[in-house]
């Protein structure tokens, strides 16, 4: 069973089924993330997902990327509700990459 620990926070490492969902393991109550739509579109549980065998984390969806691109980037950006633990995570929480400034811009002429 994947070890999921969560660097920067108080929150304590679980352990959670194979294959499982992270955000579904991650109560509301004291939750080290920020908790949202639950289903990838509002980019709430964004957070820097480090796996300890990089070959086994499933690759961003083309859903899930389209939402990541709006952010700044960083290699290892996901969504908590996207991600399936099929190996040990470590995951930096209270990350707040901002928007992209090009995301918000309004290209009407």
């Amino acid at each position: 069973m994947p070890l999921i620990t969560f660097n920067n926070s108080p929150f304590p490492p679980i352990r959670v089924k194979e294959g499982t969902i992270l955000i579904d393991h991650i109560g509301t109550s004291g939750s080290p993330l920020c908790l949202g739509c639950r289903t990838g579109i509002c980019g709430l549980c964004r957070c820097i997902v480090i796996p300890r065998e990089p070959y086994l984390l499933n690759a961003p969806s083309m859903d899930e990327q389209s939402i990541l691109n709006q952010f700044d980037p960083h290699p290892n950006l996901r969504l908590a509700c996207q991600v399936k633990a099929s190996t040990d995570l470590a995951i930096e929480v209270a990350v707040l990459y901002p928007i992209r400034e090009s995301a918000t811009q309004n290209t009407r002429d």
